[in-house]
Protein backbone atom coordinates (compact mmCIF):
# COMPACT_ATOMS: atom_id res chain seq x y z
CA UNK A 1 0.00 0.00 0.00
CA UNK A 2 2.79 2.42 0.85
CA UNK A 3 4.37 1.66 -2.51
CA UNK A 4 1.29 3.03 -4.31
CA UNK A 5 1.28 6.18 -2.22
CA UNK A 6 4.86 6.91 -3.25
CA UNK A 7 4.02 6.30 -6.90
CA UNK A 8 0.82 8.36 -6.85
CA UNK A 9 2.29 11.37 -5.05
CA UNK A 10 4.18 12.68 -8.11
CA UNK A 11 1.02 12.23 -10.21
CA UNK A 12 -0.99 14.33 -7.78
CA UNK A 13 1.69 17.03 -7.82
CA UNK A 14 1.79 17.04 -11.62
CA UNK A 15 -1.97 17.39 -11.94
CA UNK A 16 -2.01 20.29 -9.44
CA UNK A 17 0.66 22.13 -11.48
CA UNK A 18 -0.76 21.38 -14.92
CA UNK A 19 -1.81 24.97 -15.59
CA UNK A 20 -5.54 24.33 -15.80
CA UNK A 21 -7.42 27.44 -16.93
CA UNK A 22 -8.51 29.82 -14.20
CA UNK A 23 -12.24 30.24 -13.63
CA UNK A 24 -13.79 33.64 -14.29
CA UNK A 25 -15.77 33.68 -11.04
CA UNK A 26 -13.78 33.34 -7.85
CA UNK A 27 -10.35 34.17 -9.29
CA UNK A 28 -8.51 37.38 -8.45
CA UNK A 29 -7.60 39.02 -11.77
CA UNK A 30 -4.67 41.45 -11.62
CA UNK A 31 -4.58 44.09 -14.36
CA UNK A 32 -1.43 43.76 -16.50
CA UNK A 33 -2.34 45.67 -19.66
CA UNK A 34 -4.74 48.40 -20.83
CA UNK A 35 -5.09 48.28 -24.61
CA UNK A 36 -1.52 48.02 -25.90
CA UNK A 37 0.10 49.57 -22.81
CA UNK A 38 1.50 47.44 -19.98
CA UNK A 39 0.36 48.40 -16.47
CA UNK A 40 3.02 48.68 -13.78
CA UNK A 41 2.39 49.77 -10.21
CA UNK A 42 5.18 50.76 -7.83
CA UNK A 43 3.05 50.33 -4.70
CA UNK A 44 1.96 46.70 -4.13
CA UNK A 45 -1.00 47.97 -2.07
CA UNK A 46 -2.39 49.77 -5.14
CA UNK A 47 -2.28 47.04 -7.76
CA UNK A 48 -5.48 47.18 -9.85
CA UNK A 49 -7.49 43.95 -9.75
CA UNK A 50 -11.00 42.58 -10.07
CA UNK A 51 -12.93 39.63 -8.73
CA UNK A 52 -16.06 38.22 -10.35
CA UNK A 53 -18.39 36.68 -7.80
CA UNK A 54 -20.66 33.80 -8.79
CA UNK A 55 -23.77 35.85 -7.90
CA UNK A 56 -23.31 38.32 -10.78
CA UNK A 57 -21.35 40.92 -8.80
CA UNK A 58 -17.90 42.22 -9.67
CA UNK A 59 -15.60 44.22 -7.44
CA UNK A 60 -12.02 45.18 -7.00
CA UNK A 61 -9.50 47.97 -6.69
CA UNK A 62 -8.71 50.43 -9.47
CA UNK A 63 -5.33 51.46 -8.10
CA UNK A 64 -6.77 54.23 -5.94
CA UNK A 65 -10.43 53.42 -5.25
CA UNK A 66 -12.50 50.34 -4.48
CA UNK A 67 -15.24 49.64 -7.01
CA UNK A 68 -18.17 47.32 -7.53
CA UNK A 69 -20.83 46.58 -10.07
CA UNK A 70 -22.85 43.88 -11.79
CA UNK A 71 -21.96 41.52 -14.60
CA UNK A 72 -23.76 39.06 -16.83
CA UNK A 73 -22.25 36.47 -19.14
CA UNK A 74 -23.70 34.36 -21.90
CA UNK A 75 -21.20 32.18 -23.70
CA UNK A 76 -18.22 34.45 -24.32
CA UNK A 77 -20.21 37.69 -24.15
CA UNK A 78 -20.00 39.85 -21.04
CA UNK A 79 -21.75 42.98 -19.83
CA UNK A 80 -20.38 44.88 -16.83
CA UNK A 81 -22.82 47.51 -15.64
CA UNK A 82 -23.64 49.77 -12.73
CA UNK A 83 -20.01 50.29 -11.78
CA UNK A 84 -19.56 52.59 -8.78
CA UNK A 85 -16.34 53.53 -6.99
CA UNK A 86 -15.22 55.31 -3.87
CA UNK A 87 -14.07 58.88 -4.48
CA UNK A 88 -10.56 59.09 -3.06
CA UNK A 89 -8.08 61.29 -4.90
CA UNK A 90 -4.61 59.84 -5.39
CA UNK A 91 -1.45 61.47 -6.71
CA UNK A 92 -0.52 58.37 -8.74
CA UNK A 93 -2.60 55.91 -10.69
CA UNK A 94 -5.70 57.95 -11.47
CA UNK A 95 -5.19 57.72 -15.25
CA UNK A 96 -4.81 53.94 -15.03
CA UNK A 97 -7.90 53.67 -12.85
CA UNK A 98 -9.98 55.79 -15.22
CA UNK A 99 -8.90 53.62 -18.18
CA UNK A 100 -9.51 50.44 -16.19
CA UNK A 101 -13.08 51.38 -15.25
CA UNK A 102 -13.81 52.55 -18.80
CA UNK A 103 -12.53 49.21 -20.14
CA UNK A 104 -14.87 47.32 -17.81
CA UNK A 105 -17.89 49.29 -19.02
CA UNK A 106 -16.85 48.88 -22.69
CA UNK A 107 -16.21 45.12 -22.52
CA UNK A 108 -18.50 43.05 -24.74
CA UNK A 109 -16.70 39.70 -24.74
CA UNK A 110 -13.98 37.88 -22.87
CA UNK A 111 -11.60 34.98 -23.26
CA UNK A 112 -9.58 32.99 -20.79
CA UNK A 113 -6.38 31.29 -21.89
CA UNK A 114 -4.65 29.49 -19.03
CA UNK A 115 -4.20 32.08 -16.29
CA UNK A 116 -4.89 35.08 -18.55
CA UNK A 117 -8.19 36.94 -18.98
CA UNK A 118 -8.76 39.33 -21.88
CA UNK A 119 -11.66 41.77 -22.04
CA UNK A 120 -12.55 42.75 -25.61
CA UNK A 121 -14.67 45.50 -27.15
CA UNK A 122 -17.50 44.98 -29.65
CA UNK A 123 -14.96 44.70 -32.50
CA UNK A 124 -12.79 42.14 -30.69
CA UNK A 125 -10.03 44.65 -29.82
CA UNK A 126 -8.21 44.16 -26.53
CA UNK A 127 -9.39 46.55 -23.82
CA UNK A 128 -7.68 45.01 -20.80
CA UNK A 129 -5.58 41.97 -19.92
CA UNK A 130 -5.38 40.33 -16.51
CA UNK A 131 -3.44 37.51 -14.86
CA UNK A 132 -5.03 35.23 -12.28
CA UNK A 133 -3.24 35.68 -8.97
CA UNK A 134 -3.61 33.82 -5.70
Amino acid sequence: MLRYAVILSPLVLLSACSGAPAELAGSRWTLTQLGDAPVATADPERVPYLIFESAGRVGGHGGCNQFGGDYAIEGSTIAITGTVATLMACTDGMATEKGFLAALESARSYRIEGQRLDLLDANGALLARFEATP
